[in-house]
């Protein structure tokens, strides 16, 4: 009896490590993500505009129920950023955003340097070993670029969710 027990609870476990863990981003290993960045900036001719706007999300996942999201706008002073109180969110809401970033090909994406003045969309995500960038630019806020369609839409989604 000890040994069904043992054996149920063995692969209780093996159930859980597969199908428990959400914030697994898959490369060439399994990159358990515990935190995400996304930056949006825009240049010249757009940063003349004086309303508040948000440029920066960063979240950060504390465990399985609770993460942390900080709102960083182009308002802030240095002092500020540093200083910001982060938000609670359901960790359920991050473990989404990295199944968003499971569907990015990453190999792709490339930053293109002939854009002047348009929109620089910048996505960091990873853990303390392992950090992958993706950037993009492109000419205006709503650019849907086929070849960057799918960053884009999983930035915006993002994006959108955060933004006030």
């Amino acid at each position: 009896m000890k040994n069904i027990l043992l054996i149920f609870f063995l692969s209780s476990l093996n159930m859980y490590s597969v199908f428990g863990q959400k914030n697994i981003y898959n490369l060439s290993n399994q990159i358990h993500i515990t935190n995400i960045r996304l930056e949006r900036s825009t240049g010249n001719v757009y940063s003349k505009i004086p309303e508040r706007k948000l440029v920066e999300l960063d979240f950060l996942r504390e465990n399985d129920s609770v993460s942390l999201v900080t709102k960083i706008y182009n308002t802030d002073s240095e002092k500020s950023k540093i200083h910001k109180v982060p938000s609670i969110i359901k960790t359920s809401i991050f473990d989404s955003i990295v199944g968003k970033l499971n569907k990015l090909n990453i190999e792709k994406i490339e930053y293109d340097f002939n854009i002047a003045d348009g929109i620089s969309y910048n996505l960091f995500f990873g853990n303390s070993k392992y950090s992958i960038n993706l950037s993009i630019h492109t000419i205006g806020i709503d650019d849907e670029k086929t070849e960057y369609e799918e960053f884009l839409r999983t930035f915006n989604y993002v994006w959108k969710q955060f933004e006030e």
